[in-house]
């Protein structure tokens, strides 16, 4: 059977127009040293017969074929080149073997380039050949966890990669394999959210894995396709026919049911066609009226902020209706908010055409470019766009904290105080350096800087904004005075709790003794402040609609936890 895999895009088009060109750009090698400006294609390519491919689309919209080989003379991908993607500069290439049966040249189950000038910079042909007689690990997926470290996702497991000394470590327990076959128990699509990395699990559901320890923290147990960020800071699932919205911080779950099939992604995994708008808060996945695997003929959305549902292009309706999307071969540019996607004639044919969709202001989809290429059984695999931009702080985000008597703890929501024009703002990774423990205690907790006097004195504190392993700091300068007696204790969740949240004109505590409650806006004001006893309701009606710190105070120490005010 013909194996299929995801295809990259990485960059954007600039050209306009409907040219059906077939152009080749032979520029020569030593004359091209930046491939961040087009489109780049991964493409399986013809299985048993050739290793896998990777093309590349200019701006003045032109193919640069097998960019790879192009740059690295004597040397390929593996076979069925499955997903690829950009962090901190580099390309990360997965391939599910090292070499196709009809190849001549043993490629990488992983290769690694330079994503400017596509330069090899490391190719592992092996991931685990140390499994012995459990399944052996072929390539699936590649997820940068920080700038230090990656997850490597295979059909056994994921395992530990360190992008400093360039070398696949020890697979992360309770990941792997137990059926012993290739193709089952697979793993799938993997993203960070905060301090969670998520990757789907073929037979265990969605894994939730601590990236400062890199160890099993849960799982959210579930058949799932694939998962993915959105727009509203939540990551969405596919599942059968349901979507399911997972909240990052809290994993808890909601269901919603959609009246049209969504994207398989199993037997030997591929990327399917499921993603999401960066400018719009909107999900986009293709399926096939007539239950083709193969091929998807509509291009479906599903609109999250007015839960409705609807169809926004039919290929039976462009040209003479005989294009299908293949597979995976969609993605949306993160910028321009367009759809590319790489259509064919059928399997047996060589004829394929990479299409730009715009609604071009309105909310109509149409065709604005289409680009032939040369022929050939591309079988094209995944879209993946150049990651140019660097996140930016809002000029809101303070440059002090002054802690005294009144002031004792500061909160400050990070999720909407940093953007970058080509990545999701919840995917950006925050972290906190504190130069004086002895004055501050400062933490990252659900997307909020904590900050915390411990004794009097000066600290510097900075918070570390990582997108997509590009980075940028913010000094914050912290001086602490009027702090007496020990610092407070944090109490357990499991023993306080506050009911309902959200709330809206009142919460109660599970306290079985009387406790002061005090209650801070993000900007570490007090706004509320109440005694509460066992079972009695603190009034909120006062305070205006939005998020807030509580903080439960009693004669053992206090402790803090969010309430949402409706």
């Amino acid at each position: 059977m013909k194996k299929i895999f995801p295809l990259l895009l990485c960059g954007i088009c600039l050209c306009n127009g409907n040219a059906r060109s077939q152009n080749t750009d032979d520029t020569p090698t030593d004359s091209r040293s930046d491939y961040t400006t087009g489109i780049f294609v991964l493409n399986e390519d013809w299985f048993g017969h050739q290793n896998s491919t990777i093309n590349y689309f200019t701006d003045s919209c032109t193919w640069v074929y097998r960019v790879f080989q192009k740059e690295n003379p004597g040397h390929e991908l593996g076979c069925t080149s499955q997903f690829g993607t950009i962090y901190d500069g580099r390309m990360y290439i997965v391939s599910k073997q090292e070499k196709d049966g009809g190849a001549t040249i043993t490629g990488s189950r992983l290769a690694v380039c330079d994503a400017r000038t596509m330069k090899l910079e490391k190719e592992f042909a092996d991931i685990a050949p140390e499994n012995g007689n459990s399944a052996s690990a072929d390539g699936r997926t590649f997820l940068g966890i920080d700038r230090h470290t990656g997850y490597l996702g295979t059909s056994n497991g994921i395992y530990l990669f360190d992008i400093d000394k360039m070398s696949i470590g020890a697979m992360i327990e309770n990941t792997g394999n137990a059926s012993g076959s290739l193709y089952d128990d697979q793993i799938g699509m993997m993203t960070r959210v905060g301090r969670y990395a998520f990757a789907v699990h073929q037979a265990k559901g969605l894994l939730v894995i601590d990236t400062e320890t890199h160890t099993l923290e849960t799982i959210i147990e579930g058949k799932y396709n694939s998962v993915i960020p959105a727009r509203d800071g939540n990551l969405w699932l596919s599942s059968n026919d349901n979507l399911v919205c997972l909240d990052p911080y809290t994993l808890k779950t909601e269901q919603h049911p959609v009246p049209v099939s969504l994207p398989e992604s199993w037997y030997a995994w591929t990327a399917d066609p499921f993603c999401a708008s960066y400018q719009e808060n909107k999900i986009y996945w293709a399926y096939s009226q007539t239950n083709d695997w193969w091929g998807q003929d509509v291009i479906y959305c599903y609109d999250i902020d007015n839960e409705s549902n609807f169809e926004i292009f039919d290929f039976g309706t462009y040209d003479d209706g005989s294009w299908t999307l293949y597979h995976a071969g969609f993605r949306i540019h993160p910028v321009t908010d367009d759809i590319y996607a790489m259509i064919y004639r059928s399997n047996t044919s060589r004829k394929y055409r990479m299409l730009r969709l715009s609604k071009n202001g309105g909310e109509t989809w149409e065709v604005a470019g289409e680009y032939d290429l040369e022929s050939n059984y591309w079988f094209p695999a995944l879209v993946i766009f150049p990651d140019t931009a660097a996140p930016v702080v809002s000029d809101e985000f303070p440059d002090k904290i002054v802690f005294d008597s009144e002031q004792r703890r500061f909160s400050l929501y990070l999720g909407d105080k940093v953007s970058d024009d080509d990545n999701l703002a919840c995917t950006i990774v925050k972290s906190v350096i504190t130069t004086n423990k002895a004055v501050l205690d400062a933490r990252i907790e659900n997307d909020s800087l904590i900050a915390e006097p411990v004794g009097n004195g000066t600290a510097t504190l900075t918070v570390v904004f990582n997108s997509n392993g590009k980075t940028v700091e913010k000094e914050i300068s912290v001086t602490v005075s009027g702090l007496s007696g020990n610092r407070e204790t944090a109490m357990s969740e499991k023993t306080y709790r506050i009911y309902p949240n959200p709330a809206q004109r009142y919460f109660t505590i599970n306290t079985e003794e009387s406790v002061t409650v005090d209650i801070f806006s993000l900007d570490g004001q007090r706004r509320l402040s109440s005694p509460a006893k066992k079972g009695e309701p603190v009034s909120v009606e006062t305070l205006p609609a939005g998020l807030y710190m509580v903080r439960i105070s009693t004669p053992s120490g206090s402790g803090y936890a969010p309430l949402l005010k409706q």
